[in-house]
């Protein structure tokens, strides 16, 4: 199967602090990504940390979060059914804050002959991270 790439945007209407708190929040990654069951931090150094997740589709991935301070979050899959990066970048637009979430993954053992169906909950799911993601830094404190 083809790579697959999801692009979507929302328009936020917070500060550039308020979505930086709430797109830089990866502890907190399940309340927004539905497709993310757990996380857990195995190393950090500086604006990177190693991490593991569960994901809801089943399985575990291995992940490598880079932050870009007031920028973006670069999540690079690096083992497990995903293989890719996801990033979300913010940058200031007419109305407010532009949130942007892009991703560029293959599946990879046995979850690859289920791409087009992953690939229709990547795009559902991010659609819904963004709104959630939003409507916390819109009605979040200092948005």
């Amino acid at each position: 199967m083809a790579g697959i790439v999801v692009r979507d945007a929302v328009t936020v209407g917070a500060s550039a602090e308020a979505v930086w708190r709430v797109m830089s929040d990866i502890d907190g990654e399940p309340m927004y990504w539905k497709g993310t069951r757990s996380v857990r931090n195995v190393s950090r150094d500086g604006c990177t940390v190693a991490r593991e997740a569960e994901m809801a589709f089943g399985g575990r991935c291995t992940q490598v979060v880079t932050l870009r301070p007031r920028a973006e979050v670069v999540t690079e899959f690096t083992g497990g059914m995903i293989l890719g990066t996801r990033t979300l970048a913010a940058r200031e637009g007419a109305g407010g804050v532009v949130l942007e979430a892009a991703w560029d993954v293959r599946l990879a053992g046995p979850a690859a002959p289920l791409g087009a169906a992953v690939a229709g909950r990547i795009r559902k799911g991010t659609a819904r991270a963004l709104l959630a993601m939003k409507e916390e830094a819109e009605g979040g404190a200092g948005g």
